[in-house]
């Protein structure tokens, strides 16, 4: 149980196990949007890359026109790693098969789980602890918490530093796990976002690609 997981950090009186339980909760959805959000920007920079926005960045870049004077030094990175990831090139783009899927499908972008959100990921994890339960799943909240923490660092662990996923194994707090959790995947989720506000600024999509852009999504 994630009360008596924590011995060593929980401190009786400064936190209810209620309240702790409805925080760890709290940080959990956190944790979920954004790789929700992380989702979605794929989602978009996949389809930018199939209209050839990214290619079309690369030419920009080619001419002179991502000007690193005019850009804080972040966009100039941010613009870079976008070009690197792609190769500016649709038919040269850094391709790696993801898990469940042997397919070539798509470009990069450091993420472990394109389709599934944590809270499936911790469903099938929670499944698989029958093997150890005698086919019993275990029913108390605390118990799939702590399994959702490790589904969000599974999420963050193609970004995250190893030292940072090593210091999350040894954590014994749920809620101290789940929130460095969302430091990693927030980090990863506005460096995604940050690629696509510079598409948008130097790409820009003109209105009637803009409309077939959100009913393709719809």
């Amino acid at each position: 149980r994630i009360v008596n997981d924590i011995e060593h950090t929980y401190v009786p009186g400064a936190m209810s196990p209620v309240h702790f339980v409805s925080e760890t909760h709290n940080e959990a959805r956190r944790c979920a949007r954004e790789h929700e959000a992380t989702q979605e920007a794929i989602r978009l920079l996949d389809e930018a890359v199939m209209m050839g926005r990214v290619s079309s960045l690369a030419i920009v870049e080619e001419t002179g026109g991502l000007d690193s004077d005019s850009m804080t030094n972040y966009e100039y990175q941010i613009a870079m790693q976008l070009l690197a990831t792609c190769d500016g090139d649709i038919c040269n783009m850094l391709f790696r098969p993801q898990e469940d899927d042997p397919k070539l499908n798509g470009p990069d972008w450091s993420v472990k789980f394109r389709d599934d959100s944590l809270e499936t990921v911790t469903e099938r994890a929670l499944e698989g602890a029958k093997l150890w339960r005698h086919g019993e799943l275990p029913n108390d909240e605390e118990e799939y918490y702590q399994m959702f923490s490790f589904a969000a660092w599974q999420a963050a662990s193609y970004i995250a530093e190893p030292r940072q996923i090593e210091l999350a194994l040894m954590m014994t707090n749920t809620l101290d796990r789940l929130s460095a959790a969302r430091q990693v995947l927030k980090s990863h989720r506005y460096r995604l976002e940050s690629m696509l506000a510079i598409l948008d600024k130097y790409v820009p999509l003109d209105e009637e690609e803009e409309l077939e852009n959100e009913q393709l999504s719809t």
